[in-house]
């Protein structure tokens, strides 16, 4: 099925945001957006309702639509129930998950290390690229991927900030081998005492980023 306009300005004006082309707090304007996408108002409009849902815009009735700005304590929410999902995922995937799907979600690893090596960073909105999003379908639990998915979206914002910075990513997809290895060796508290690990570096560098911002 080929992607309606407002899809493809939903998909376009995402990715905008995840790769920080469009700034936490910018406003987003229809005209120029429309401009932006080579696309027409209307699709442009029915996007930013959409993303509006999802928690990645604000619209300010007569003011217009702006990218979510997360404050600290909502940085803070975010990843304390980014480590609960994650941390009861493991060790969910140490009892459930098969050969064949660690050994996927390896290959994944080592695909995205060549595409770092060639300078390529893929966005959160790519689940072809996405390790946490598959290391919670290996917990084969559908209320978790659905609490996971229902915060995709502001997560992706934070997880690509952080990811970016300093090039944080490059040490992340270390600590992503580490945590494969020890869901495929059994041991789920020396896999979830990495990923408790992982998590604190990534918040630290976006509270760090929003202290000397404010």
């Amino acid at each position: 099925m080929q992607p309606n306009a407002a899809d493809i300005a939903y998909r376009s004006i995402k990715s905008k945001i995840l790769s920080r082309e469009y700034l936490q707090g910018f406003q987003l304007k229809e005209v120029r957006v429309s401009k932006d996408i080579g696309l027409t108002r209307t699709p442009v409009r029915e996007a930013f309702i959409r993303l509006e849902r999802e928690g990645l815009l604000r619209i300010i009735p007569n003011k217009g639509a702006f990218v979510i700005e997360l404050s600290a304590k909502e940085i803070e929410d975010l990843f304390e129930v980014r480590e609960a999902l994650e941390v009861m995922a493991i060790r969910l995937a140490v009892r459930r998950a098969n050969r064949d799907e660690i050994s996927a979600l390896r290959k994944m690893l080592l695909k995205t290390d060549q595409l770092y090596q060639r300078g390529i960073v893929k966005n959160y909105e790519d689940p072809e690229f996405d390790f946490h999003l598959e290391l919670i379908k290996l917990s084969k639990n559908n209320k978790l991927i659905s609490s996971w998915k229902l915060l995709a979206a502001q997560l992706s914002l934070v997880r690509m900030t952080s990811s970016l910075t300093q090039k944080r990513y490059l040490k992340a997809l270390d600590e992503h081998h580490g945590m494969l290895k020890f869901i495929d060796s059994g041991n789920p508290n020396k896999a979830g005492n990495l990923v408790r690990s992982h998590l604190v570096k990534s918040k630290n560098i976006l509270l760090t980023q929003f202290n000397s911002a404010n």
